[in-house]
């Protein structure tokens, strides 16, 4: 999990955070699964998800957020 975040951070992460305007990225949340099915099917799942309910799912899982427009 800290690899990816460092990954991100050089560069050398996923398409999106090779762009330097949209680094350093910041780990605030992560969860645990038994196996890796389980936990591409979660983000899957949350990456579908709008906005405001990827922020309220945070919220309900003690993350702590400064306000967002």
């Amino acid at each position: 999990m800290i690899n990816r975040v460092v990954k991100h951070n050089l560069g050398q992460g996923a398409k999106y955070t090779k762009v330097k305007k949209r680094r350093p990225v910041k780990l605030i949340y992560f969860e645990s699964f038994d196996n890796q099915h389980d936990a591409m099917s979660a983000e899957y799942h949350f990456k579908k998800q709008t906005r405001i309910d990827k922020l309220n799912y945070l919220k309900n899982n003690g993350v702590l957020l400064p306000a967002l427009y």
